[in-house]
């Protein structure tokens, strides 16, 4: 598992405190950095900028933990990328949620930060987040911060639940950014085609490869699996590895046919998620609660 990410999108020029809070990191000790901010400030970019300006100096990781808008890896999963010195990105694990909405998948979400940090193993930890504030969005922005123990809170932009969390967490060092100057409202279509486009990239090149149904899946429920449905794939240890796309079930023969850039040898089951994707890897609906997200 190791597509690239190239960060040369973030541009040059550099809001001149985003310059300031890159040479700051790179001479620094901070080691997990939290990103924060709404929807649409230029999170995403500030991380690129940062992996870029920080690599040269500095071992960092980007661990997104958006697991709808991706900077890297594919949607519905927390992800992390290993910095290069040139500046881009190696996608090098990730953690399966099963949704592209940061409340349903709360609990994989939250858990999978303090793993995927610690796997990360570098100098610097740089965590992108989603833009959800408001309501719900309050008590998971603290609920990561609680499980992540972060040394330095980065806040891009101005809100309330912002200014809540700073006071909240007084005790921690927090960097106030302005917005991106190339910041704008995204529309749903356009969140939509970005993700289509984040599942083409993981899944450009991959593989079908067809296995018994019941060893796969776990259970007797492979009626109850649609076709095209998203799942999780865990090797012998139950740790997530990948993600694959089921192309196809023979109830006859108790096959499992299941499209994937991950090798056949490493899988030994696989956890259902919540979306089924069509033929060019567009969200086709959300399934049923019947399909159930689950860690165990």
């Amino acid at each position: 598992m190791a597509p690239e990410y190239d960060t040369a999108d973030a541009g040059d020029e550099l809001p001149a405190d985003w310059a300031d809070a890159a040479a700051a990191v790179a001479c620094g000790r901070a080691s997990r950095i939290l990103v924060l901010g709404p929807a649409d400030v230029g999170k995403t970019s500030f991380c690129r900028a940062m992996v870029r300006a920080v690599a040269p100096l500095r071992t960092i990781a980007v661990l997104d933990a958006d697991v709808g808008q991706k900077m890297i890896g594919p949607p519905a999963c927390v992800t992390l990328g290993r910095g290069e010195p040139d500046g881009r990105l190696t996608l090098t694990a990730l953690a399966f949620v099963g949704t592209i909405d940061p409340v349903r998948g709360w609990t994989c979400v939250v858990a999978a930060l303090p793993v995927l940090a610690e796997e990360a193993d570098v100098g610097v930890t740089l965590v992108n987040t989603g833009g959800l504030l408001s309501g719900p969005g309050r008590r998971l922005k603290e609920a990561k911060i609680e499980r992540l123990q972060p040394d330095l809170l980065i806040m891009l932009g101005d809100h309330p639940v912002l200014e809540a969390l700073a006071g909240a967490y007084s005790s921690l060092p927090c960097l106030r950014l302005s917005v991106s100057p190339q910041a704008r409202r995204k529309s749903d279509a356009e969140r939509r085609r970005a993700r289509g486009d984040a599942f083409r990239r993981y899944f450009d090149g991959a593989m079908t490869w067809t296995a018994e149904a019941n060893e796969l899946l776990k259970q007797d429920a492979s009626a109850r699996i649609p076709l095209r449905l998203l799942v999780g794939l865990r090797d012998e240890r139950a740790r997530d590895i990948g993600v694959g796309i089921v192309a196809d079930i023979d109830a006859s023969s108790e096959r499992l046919r299941l499209l994937t850039p991950v090798l056949q040898h490493r899988v030994h089951s696989t956890c259902p998620g919540e979306l089924v994707l069509d033929s060019k890897f567009r969200e086709a609906r959300i399934c049923p609660d019947s399909i159930r997200i689950s860690k165990n």
